[in-house]
Parts: C-alpha cells; structure tokens; sequence
C-alpha cells in the first residue's frame, strides 16, 4: 500500500512503449523492493529521475510529515476509467529488469486542467491525503500543470 503501480500486460513495442504499456493497466499499491531511504529536504520537494522512488516512498510512509508541502514532478499523463473527472496520475515507467516487467508509477493529480493521456507535463503543487480504493495516499492539490518535451530517459530504475 505504497504508491500506485500500475502492471502491464499485452505486447510490447519499443516506439511509443509508454503508451503502449499504459494502455493494459491495473493499480496496486505495493513496493516490490527495498529503497535507500533518502530524506526530503525541507523547501521545495523536487522530484527527478534520481530520488523518483525514494521521494515517492516516503511521501507513502510518512504522509502527515509532508502535508501542504510544495512538490514539483515531471511525467506522462495517465487516466484510468475509475479515477474522477479532474484526476490523473504524473508517472514514469519504472524498470527493474527489462522492458519486459516495466510497471506506471506515480502520484495522484487532482486539478481541473485539459491534459490528455501519454501528455508529459510538470506539475506543480501541494501534497495532500487522498483515497484511492480506501487506501490513503499522497495527492498533489495542482497549482499548474504544464505541457513538457518527452525527457531524453523517460524510465525509472532503481
């Protein structure tokens, strides 16, 4: 009951694989492995390829903690049919092996922004608690929400 991880399945093409991916999905909140624990610093928490994880673990674990703290986090825009209307997923695909096992993780938006799936965006904003399937998780209240360039690595390996 970690972050949203979104499992694969179907065929896998390497042009277009996030999209590709994305489009078989289901949501689990688990880790399926252990992460080395880097701490937030206070200000600004500036998600990137490095602490993506870490950050995103620790938000789970210790969620009062981080409660109406700034978070900045780039990825690609994920819907799935049974989140609400003004919500979306900020995600990467994480890598643990090969392409083969790539898993969608991410953090919950809630926002009223025109963003459609595989768009890759920054999103800037707060960390609240929000449920998903009766699970608390950490959301990000929006601020803005802007279109980006695909990053040169779009994956996350840990």
């Amino acid at each position: 009951m970690f972050i949203i991880f979104v499992f694969i399945a179907g065929t896998y093409q390497f042009e277009n694989a996030s999209r590709n991916i994305a489009q078989n999905k289901e949501v689990n909140l688990t880790i399926p492995f252990k992460l080395t624990g880097e701490i937030i610093k206070d200000g600004l928490i500036d998600v990137n390829n490095k602490n993506y994880l870490d950050v995103l673990d620790e938000l789970q674990r210790n969620l009062d903690k981080y409660q109406e703290r700034e978070i900045k986090i780039e990825g690609f825009v994920f819907k799935d049919k049974s989140f609400n209307k003004n919500q979306f997923v900020v995600a990467r695909m994480l890598i643990t092996c090969c392409a083969a096992d790539a898993q969608i993780i991410g953090l919950m938006v809630e926002g009223d922004y025109n963003v459609k799936e595989n768009e890759w965006v920054r999103v800037e904003g707060v960390i609240n608690k929000g449920v998903y399937n009766g699970d608390i998780i950490p959301i990000i209240r929006s601020k803005s929400v802007k279109l980006i360039e695909k990053p040169k690595e779009e994956y996350i390996y840990p």
